[in-house]
């Protein structure tokens, strides 16, 4: 006698993963997280273990210690996988509050404000930017040579510092 036999079913589907990128970041921020960017996968040696302190210690308590937070290396070193690094610790903490975690670069920064300049839209553009918990811009040194957003980015920078607001660049 024959008898079908019903096929065993799958395992149930993990539970999936939060997303980790543009939606946990503020919707204006220009840059995504790279999922292996973490301090986890970083690689810890004995010309990047200040830096990688430091950044462990931002991430634990941020707007407290290494404020602002300012890596600085050779190109390829590592500072972007930091930066991220950082991000990715704070918002897999943000159990139960929105941290407002703003990530662009420098070259966006200065397209946004000259874009602001132009449209008369300043006073939005100064909102936008002084009133997030975490500013995280990469490649800073693109502000050189532009004295108007350097001041610009002064205003923003003491805002944020006076609240005991983190900045990583």
């Amino acid at each position: 006698e024959e008898r079908a036999v019903a096929p065993p079913s799958p395992p149930p589907a993990p539970e999936p993963a939060p997303a980790l990128g543009g939606p946990l970041l503020e919707q204006d921020s220009s840059v995504q997280l790279k999922n292996d960017y973490t301090f986890d996968s970083y690689i810890v040696g004995p010309n990047n273990r200040l830096a990688h302190a430091a950044s462990l210690a931002v991430a634990e308590s941020p707007g407290q210690t290494y404020n602002p937070l300012f890596i600085h290396s050779a190109v390829g070193l590592g500072k972007t996988h930091l930066l991220q690094g950082v991000c990715h610790t704070l918002l897999s903490r943000d159990v139960g509050r929105r941290t407002k975690i703003l990530y662009l670069s420098c070259e966006d920064f200065v397209n946004r404000f000259i874009e602001a300049v132009k449209d008369g839209e300043l006073e939005q553009f100064r909102y936008k930017y002084r009133n997030v918990d975490v500013l995280v811009i990469d490649d800073i040194h693109f502000l050189a040579d532009k004295e108007r957003i350097q001041e610009e980015f002064f205003h923003t920078f003491n805002t944020l510092n006076n609240a005991q607001k983190q900045i990583i660049l």
